[in-house]
């Protein structure tokens, strides 16, 4: 039988967190995903690879800052997940 890949999940449960001046936006782990990609959306709009369920921030996030997260699938068994936003 053919094999059809499987969408992966939605990232929910979104957490800022400081940690001595070190910033951290973390997410619920999704299942069968191979990383995450994320984007500050209100920022240089750049995508970036997380291995992860976290990103850790060079500079401290300001009030309205949004981001967008989605799961990485593995190209043959599960496709990328939809993106889900996160304002600050």
């Amino acid at each position: 039988p053919v094999s059809v890949p499987e969408k992966l999940g939605t990232p929910s449960g979104f957490s800022m967190q400081d940690n001595g001046g070190i910033w951290t936006l973390s997410w619920g782990s999704v299942a069968n995903a191979s990383g995450y990609m994320f984007c500050q959306t209100n920022g240089s709009g750049n995508w970036y690879s997380c291995s992860d369920a976290s990103y850790t921030f060079v500079n401290a996030p300001q009030a309205g800052d949004s981001y967008q997260v989605y799961a990485v699938g593995d190209g043959t068994a599960y496709l990328d997940g939809d993106s889900a936003s996160f304002t600050y």
